[in-house]
Parts: structure tokens; sequence; C-alpha cells
């Protein structure tokens, strides 16, 4: 299962999280992966390279693609997101 978190900033409604969420599934699907285990990985190296999501490969970069594409989609067509991001978990 696929959990989103809306961080700081204002927050949307059920239509912007709709948006966000199958933005992430869409990445999140297109690796054949189970969703647990691709959040693992993330943590993992999320951990072992103290937070640069630039330097993940693999799977973790899959999952960060995924949230920078939630995030994107949940804001889509505001005018002022207000720095606001969805934070996935599994």
């Amino acid at each position: 299962m696929l959990n989103l978190t809306v961080c700081h900033g204002r927050f949307g409604d059920e239509a912007d999280l709709t948006r966000a969420r199958k933005a992430a599934e869409k990445i999140l699907d297109g690796c054949g992966v189970p969703y647990p285990t691709i959040y693992e990985d993330y943590l993992f190296q999320w951990r072992k390279l103290d937070r640069m999501p630039d330097q993940m490969d693999g799977l973790a970069k899959v999952w960060h693609d995924a949230s920078t594409a939630a995030s994107l989609a949940y804001t889509e067509n505001w005018h002022n997101p207000d720095e606001v991001w969805v934070d996935l978990s599994a």
C-alpha cells in the first residue's frame, strides 16, 4: 500500500491527492517491484548517502522520482504551492 503525507504549507483537496497518487503509482508500477521493497532501498540509501537523493540509484532513485512526481502533481495548477511536498511511504 502506498501512503501519501502532505508536508509543509497548505493542503489541497481530494482531487489533488488522487492526482498525486496516480503520478507516483505510474512510476512505481513501471518497475514491477512491490512498493515496500522499493521503499526499503530508498530508506537504506537515504541513510547511507546522508540524505543526498541526487546520488541515489536503482530502486531508491525510482522512489525518489515517484515522490517528486507526486509533489508536482499534487500542486499542479496552483498559483503558489508554498513549498508543499508529498512524502511517500509503504
